[in-house]
Order: C-alpha cells, then sequence, then structure tokens
C-alpha cells in the first residue's frame, strides 16, 4: 500500500504549485521539484511512493529522469503530466514500463487525480 507521499517535477513553478496544492487538498505528503537534479536529490534524502513529471525540461527531460527513478526507486509509481504531446520517446519510455501513463497538463487533469487517488487513496 502506497503511502501517499508525492514529488511534483515541474520547471513551470506556478503549475508545479498548483498541482500540489491539489495533491496536499487530496491528503498527499507533497513535495515539488523545479529539475530533474533537485528531484534525485529530493528522492535521495526521502523517497516518494509516486513521481509526477513534465516531459519538457532543461537540462534533463522527463524521459531521463524517470528511467533514472525507476532505475534507483523502483518502487515509485511514476507518471508524465506534461504539455507535450505523446511522441516516439514518451511512447518508448511507457512501453519499457518508464512510467505508467502520460496525462496531457490541463486536459488530462482530473484524470490524473482520479489515478493518483486510486493509487493511494488518503488517510481519514
Amino acid at each position: 500500500m502506497l503511502k501517499g507521499r508525492a514529488l511534483i517535477v515541474d520547471d513551470d513553478y506556478l503549475g508545479c504549485r498548483s498541482l500540489a496544492r491539489l495533491l496536499t487538498r487530496m491528503g498527499f505528503d507533497v513535495r515539488e521539484a523545479g529539475s530533474a537534479r533537485e528531484a534525485m536529490d529530493a528522492l535521495r534524502f526521502a523517497p516518494a511512493d509516486v513521481v509526477v513529471s513534465d516531459y519538457s525540461m532543461p537540462v534533463e527531460d522527463g524521459v531521463t529522469l524517470l528511467s533514472d527513478v525507476a532505475r534507483d526507486f523502483p518502487e515509485s509509481v511514476r507518471v508524465f503530466y506534461s504539455g507535450t504531446v505523446p511522441n516516439a520517446r514518451i511512447k518508448d519510455a511507457l512501453a519499457r514500463g518508464v512510467a505508467l501513463r502520460h496525462f496531457t497538463k490541463g486536459d488530462d487533469l482530473q484524470a490524473l487525480l482520479n489515478f493518483l487517488r486510486e493509487l493511494a487513496p488518503p488517510a481519514v
């Protein structure tokens, strides 16, 4: 059973904060990172049950990040939440199990929230 610890990784500060607020209201213990490097540092400090990552970020993209997370923290659930339409690189990552799902920012917000709710129902 997941414990409800979530890490949101996005270089868009406002988008990251907005999603963090929603997940906090759902009962998740949420941390945020603005880059792949920050995310890996945060995970080494305290692993997360769920990692939600943007695809397009400077230096390292979401596929690289989630590949590293899958290698170092295989027990974490990994998903993309990105404005990028799934391209060949994202589709390949999904096929290899690097991430379970891809959700499109804005359009799939409710689907993402429902997916996370089903994975880790918040403690009452």
